[in-house]
């Protein structure tokens, strides 16, 4: 059987730099949200619809990447403690 090797340090340093991306695109995407919420009551032109419509999409699509990529942080931390739980049993 093949000896397998991992590095938990490193798994959970992506982990963290994960969790951290994940929560500054939540906050980009707030500042997003503000500034759209600021054209909506000032903007008057033809495109304000069109506008509005691909922002709402772009906005939707980051919240999802955020949520994606804070679940894939937490998968890569709990990988992490079982490789430690397995290895302390040797």
């Amino acid at each position: 059987m093949p000896l397998l090797h991992i590095e938990t340090d490193s798994l959970r340093e992506t982990a963290r730099w994960s969790m951290l991306m994940a929560e500054e695109i939540d906050w980009q995407v707030q500042r997003m949200e503000n500034t759209h919420q600021f054209l909506q009551s000032s903007w008057q032109g033809d495109g304000r619809f069109q506008f509005e419509s691909e922002m709402n999409n772009r906005l939707y699509t980051l919240q999802r990447l955020s949520r994606e990529l804070s679940t894939l942080a937490l998968r890569l931390q709990r990988e992490a403690s079982q490789w430690e739980e397995i290895g302390c049993q040797f």
